[in-house]
């Protein structure tokens, strides 16, 4: 039905805008777009667990779906590239602010082509203010079970609901709260219009029905809106590239230094220095300036696993969730604690030589909550390009963080980069990545 409300041509593109899981996106695939008749379908969302639900699935239908992770006020798409976009499953007004949402449309009207078309699937929000369903719960399958609670803010724009979901044996796995903003046609009408789209189009609402009594909630009752780019061409803009400035920040050399053998910078370092500054002088486009500092840390000890998750971009825009390690201490002696100090970083004539980072053996949710979390802490605590974020489970295997990062060594054989290694990125690739997540949010802001 989507589809037949934008008519994409047969040789054209689609953007699922806010895809989660991908359900639509697929679905589209699924009915030949994506091969028989040549036309590209791509899907982004915040979310990661989503995504990479999406990503797998697309894999096991054998499907070419391009997804990626991003935020829809800032797309990853360059200007005139689809010729229609959906917002499909009431996925638009979840942001704070009206200006927001205001984003949104306004970068769905960069990505598209001159007479490209958008559909928007939105929730009644005219009807829900009165009919809502304050309090539910239903059973996902046999295992999992969901209890909502609905109120109304205070100046009445937006349903709050707040969503524990309880598993059978574990107990309670998420409690948490969302909200959004309740539109009408008449206001969506009007914003579409602000954002300088034409032909716009509100159809009368739609009424869904569970068939087993299902929590429908916002999807209740729900109309379809579509509007129309008129714009022209985008100029493409040639310029000539200039090289920009980055400044490296490094231990001092010339203090003393009470935890290695010799109280000084030795051979190991030097080497780790060198090495980072020869990587560096391969990527093209960046000065690079390097200066000395000096920084030490006190941990809590923990006797679960060793646990280190890291990012590079900036959340909830760009950005990659490296591959989770954790410390094996297989090999280490009973007799000693299993930590990964100065020894095993350091000290090739000592047992924790022995210590090795390998990819982390995780519970699917264990390992969803680890990444949710250190996504919420870097953006909370204002990480800026990368971050490592450690971790350290107690003897109940609860995650109990011991430290944020935000700085964490570039060195060649870091914690940093043997993520990036599992990943299959190189080191050069590594410290580029970085970079450019530097250079986009600096050239944003």
């Amino acid at each position: 039905m989507f589809l037949s409300k934008v008519n994409p041509p047969k040789d054209g593109s689609i953007l699922d805008l806010c895809c989660g899981q991908g359900r639509h996106s697929l679905e589209i695939a699924k009915r030949g777009y994506s091969n028989v008749c040549g036309l590209d379908v791509c899907g982004l969302d915040r979310s990661h667990y989503l995504i990479t639900r999406a990503k797998k699935q697309n894999k096991s239908l054998g499907l070419h779906v391009n997804f990626r992770e991003g935020d829809a006020r800032e797309l990853p798409y360059p200007c005139d590239t689809f010729d229609c976009v959906l917002i499909p499953g009431n996925s638009f007004g979840y942001f704070k602010s009206n200006d927001d949402d205001k984003k949104v449309l306004k970068e769905v009207f960069r990505v598209l082509k001159p007479k490209g078309r958008l559909l928007l699937d939105i929730s009644d929000g005219k009807y829900l203010k009165t009919n809502f369903v304050p309090r539910s719960w239903e059973w996902i399958d046999q295992n999992y079970f969901v209890c909502r609670e609905r109120c109304l803010s205070s100046d009445r724009q937006r349903l709050v609901t707040r969503e524990v979901i309880t598993h059978v044996k574990k107990g309670v796995i998420a409690d948490q709260f969302y909200s959004e903003r309740l539109y009408g046609g008449e206001e969506i009408s009007a914003m579409l219009k602000e954002c300088d789209f034409h032909e716009i189009s509100v159809e009368n609402p739609l009424v869904s029905e569970s068939r087993r009594n299902q929590d429908l909630g916002m999807m209740a009752r729900r109309f379809l809106a579509t509007a129309v780019v008129e714009k022209k061409w985008t100029p493409v803009v040639k310029s000539k590239e200039k090289k920009k400035s980055v400044v490296v920040v490094m231990g001092d050399p010339r203090l003393s230094d009470s935890v290695k053998p010799s109280c000084v910078f030795d051979d190991d370092d030097f080497t780790t220095i060198n090495r980072m500054k020869k990587a560096l002088l391969k990527i093209k486009g960046y000065n690079f300036t390097y200066f000395d500092n000096c920084v030490i840390m006190v941990e809590e000890y923990l006797s679960g696993k060793d646990i280190s998750v890291g990012i590079i971009g900036n959340p909830p825009g760009s950005y990659e969730v490296l591959p989770i390690i954790e410390e094996d201490y297989s090999n280490l002696p009973d007799d000693l604690p299993k930590i990964c100090g100065y020894e095993a970083k350091w000290d090739p004539d000592s047992p924790y030589s022995r210590v090795k980072s390998v990819s982390a053996n995780l519970p699917e949710d264990a390992r969803r909550f680890l990444v949710a979390s250190c996504l919420k802490l870097f953006r909370r605590l204002w990480c800026r390009d990368y971050a490592r974020f450690d971790w350290r489970l107690d003897r109940n295997n609860t995650p109990r963080l011991l430290e944020v990062n935000p700085n964490p060594g570039w060195c060649w054989d870091g914690h940093l980069a043997k993520m990036a290694e599992i990943s299959g990125m190189t080191y050069q690739q590594m410290l580029e990545k970085i970079i450019q997540s530097a250079d986009k949010r600096i050239s944003a802001e």
